[in-house]
């Protein structure tokens, strides 16, 4: 099950960027998973709630968005989606089709707390 190092590498980045901005804590990791990952959204979310307390505690939210698959025809230059893994342009049936999207597994967004953001109250 590679999906638990993935979560692993994904947790550590995460763990990193919110020490860099001084982060007291961390809200949410918003991934993104492409069809052609290889990658199980179930067994993503099942290592993220394994792991995610020793890297960015237990209130941390996954989100997973789930990304479709679409290219590029290189014949007619139509951006198109890609259904059932068929890699012909939907437009002049060409064959010759480049992948755009939906081939990552990537961190897209991290939500975190800093010292600044929490329990800030004015005097007069």
């Amino acid at each position: 099950m590679h999906e638990v190092s993935l979560v692993k590498s994904l947790l550590r980045q995460v763990a990193e960027i919110a020490e860099q901005h001084q982060a007291v804590s961390v809200q949410e990791v918003k991934i993104e998973i492409g069809p052609l990952t290889g990658v199980e959204k179930i067994l993503v979310q099942e290592a993220y709630d394994q792991l995610a307390v020793e890297y960015v505690g237990s209130n941390c939210r996954l989100v997973i968005v789930e990304v479709p698959l679409q290219g590029m025809c290189d014949s007619c230059k139509n951006s198109i989606v890609i259904h059932d893994f068929r890699f012909l342009c939907g437009v002049c049936g060409s064959p010759d089709v480049n992948i755009t999207s939906g081939d990552a597994f990537r961190l897209q967004d991290i939500t975190i707390d800093t010292e600044t953001t929490l329990g800030i109250t004015e005097q007069t």
